[in-house]
């Protein structure tokens, strides 16, 4: 069976044959430009956690200290050493070089404004629980701080790496609003900020005064980046054609088979920590009563092949095992006794039968990218009886509709929060708030718990209670892995991304060839 998403490939032809501009980097300009799905309207992935801020984010902002994907361990960055004073405190000594990109240096006072700033009970953000484990900070001296979480974390120093980036509180803290700064931003990271619009995108070009660099985060090589907002794939790829764009990421299976037998471009594909994900409404928030029955949600994860998906839909998956958790082996504390259902569509049938509805039901599967996934999974759904249609939304349209309750299944992509650690899956989905649509005690019980523990074969046995848990109500299913996919000029060289918040592109690790 081959799975397409319709009218790509003969697109994608006519492109190939009838491009007469070549496709050239502009290497000679020194300026990268990448097309994006998303607008965006500010580089702060605080206020805006998704890709495209996320990746701008990593590439302005530094954070105290840095995970090596190669060498699977913390390593120095803004601080040069750490270590716990007790189970809730940990103290950081801090490089007494760095500058902000405006000049003027970074202190304890800039570390200790940030983490006030971030545990504020005023603030609002997003995503609060990449954040809530924080309870404050302390200056010993300029260059020595301590900061405190709520209880005893076991990933305190993972996130600290990932979602916790140093603002600069001369400029930060006299904004009446805080969530203007990233249209503006100023910080300490490889590049700064030249312009930030929904409609133009963001420019990022390289800050000279970045001299605190690393093999995990070096200076900018490349010395002006444009992310532009084109959320037609089809536009994106005649840009690519004519020469508009030098590089594009995360695109069908397709496009990338085609792209690929043009002698002017290459495709970069690596691992990653994400993945594609399905996920029921159980907890009946949305009002489609048919799902908070454990044999239809069991009935709609039987309908869906997985290794289909892995073989025809997503580029580089099938270079990939899928995993038995919502969590990947290689994770920290990744453990499951109970594996998902296989596909078996004729049981799915007998399944959905069973419980009341052996003539299906309406369901609406909301999905942003990649479509072809989300229109793969109704398609295979409405074999079974499940009269099943897509809403593609964008990801601010798709943010509400999930804070309103208004999910009854969705389709999606996530990073684990670039955690090497099992927990990124499980806090994105099941702490308590707008994300969980489960509800489920046992599932919040092993969650806090292994959060809390340090004890590294306890967390471990707490978090399989919680991923068994998963499998067998059939609440949230792993799809596939989601591996890193560029297609770009052969003037650029893509550079080992790894695993990384809100998205897995770093701007830094970008080259010239």
């Amino acid at each position: 069976m081959r799975l397409k998403m319709i009218g790509t490939a003969t697109a994608l032809s006519l492109f190939v044959g009838i491009s007469a501009v070549p496709a050239a980097a502009q290497k000679s300009k020194d300026t990268l430009r990448m097309g994006y799905y998303d607008p965006i309207s500010m580089v702060d992935s605080v206020f805006d956690p998704k890709t495209e801020s996320g990746a701008g984010t990593r590439a302005v902002y530094d954070a105290l200290i840095l995970y090596d994907e190669v060498k699977h361990k913390l390593v120095p960055h803004l601080a040069t050493s750490w270590k716990y004073i007790d189970p809730t405190t940990i103290e950081f000594v801090l490089r007494k070089d760095v500058k902000f990109s405006d000049g003027v240096p970074f202190t304890a006072d800039d570390v200790v404004y940030t983490i006030d700033f971030l545990t504020d009970p005023k603030a609002r953000f997003r995503l609060p629980n990449r954040i809530a484990w924080l309870a404050g900070a302390e200056k010993i001296d300029p260059y020595t701080v301590r900061i405190r979480t709520d209880a005893p974390n076991a990933v305190a120093l993972l996130r600290l790496t990932r979602t916790i980036q140093m603002f600069p509180k001369h400029i930060h803290e006299p904004l009446e609003d805080k969530s203007t700064f990233g249209k503006n931003p100023v910080g300490s990271g490889p590049y700064r900020v030249a312009s930030v619009s929904p409609d133009n995108g963001f420019v990022l070009v390289k800050n000279e005064a970045y001299h605190h660099g690393s093999s995990v985060k070096p200076a900018a090589s490349i010395g002006r980046f444009h992310g532009r907002p084109i959320p037609d794939r089809q536009t994106q790829i005649a840009e690519l054609l004519t020469g508009g764009l030098d590089l594009l990421y995360r695109n069908d299976k397709d496009q990338i088979a085609a792209l690929k037998k043009d002698g002017r471009f290459a495709v970069t594909i690596q691992p990653g920590l994400g993945m594609y994900y399905m996920t029921i409404d159980a907890a009946n928030r949305s009002g489609n009563k048919a799902l908070s029955d454990n044999r239809v949600r069991e009935a709609i994860w039987r309908a869906i092949d997985r290794d289909a998906i892995r073989n025809e839909i997503i580029p580089g998956a099938d270079e990939l095992p899928n995993a038995d958790a919502l969590c990947f082996p290689s994770q920290i504390a990744c453990s499951t006794t109970v594996e998902p259902v296989t596909y078996d569509p004729a049981k799915a049938k007998k399944l959905l039968a069973e419980a009341g509805y052996p003539n299906g039901f309406d369901l609406e599967v909301t999905t942003n990218q990649p479509v072809a996934l989300g229109e793969y999974i109704a398609g295979e759904l409405r074999k079974v009886g499940i009269r099943a249609n897509v809403s593609r939304l964008s990801m601010v349209a798709y943010r509400k509709k999930q804070g309103d309750g208004q999910l009854q299944m969705l389709v999606g992509g996530h990073g684990g929060s670039g955690l090497p650690d099992a927990s990124g899956f499980l806090d994105f989905f099941f702490t308590p708030g707008q994300n969980d649509y489960w509800q489920d005690k046992v599932i919040h019980d092993a969650l806090a718990n292994g959060n809390s523990e340090l004890d590294p074969d306890k967390r471990k046995e707490f978090f399989r209670q919680a991923f068994d848990q998963i499998n067998r109500e059939h609440y949230v299913l792993m799809l596939t892995p989601r591996p890193e996919v560029f297609i770009h000029t052969k003037d650029v060289r893509v550079g080992p991304q790894g695993g990384h918040d809100v998205g897995a592109f770093n701007v830094y690790d970008l080259h010239w060839n």
